[in-house]
């Protein structure tokens, strides 16, 4: 039992007593195995990040779809043209009618 702790303490797998555990840690530690986790770790990374961007741009949109909806119901087509064209008014107008 005394060899095997030694091996888990190993920073080199050539140091490993067991034949088995070396060759397995010699793998995990090689640059090919660790290059294809990293392709698959950015792989699922850049999926979370698209879908993540799509439930952004979802939401956005129902919010600016509520935004021109109140603001039509209220004849404030003035303020509608004025938020097409303008970033900080909309962001007023999202603030003003509570929809942020």
């Amino acid at each position: 039992m005394g060899r095997l702790a030694e091996d888990f303490h190993a920073n080199d797998p050539k140091q490993m007593h067991s034949t088995i555990l070396s060759k397995r840690v010699a793998k995990l530690k090689s640059t090919d195995f660790m290059q294809k986790g990293d392709k698959n770790m950015n792989i699922l990374l850049e999926r979370y990040r698209q879908a993540a961007l799509e439930e952004g741009r979802e939401e956005g949109s129902e919010k600016l779809a509520q935004l021109m909806g109140i603001l039509a119901e209220s004849g404030r087509l003035e303020d509608i043209k004025k938020a097409s064209r303008d970033k900080r008014y909309r962001k007023k107008l999202f603030r003003e009618l509570n929809l942020m």
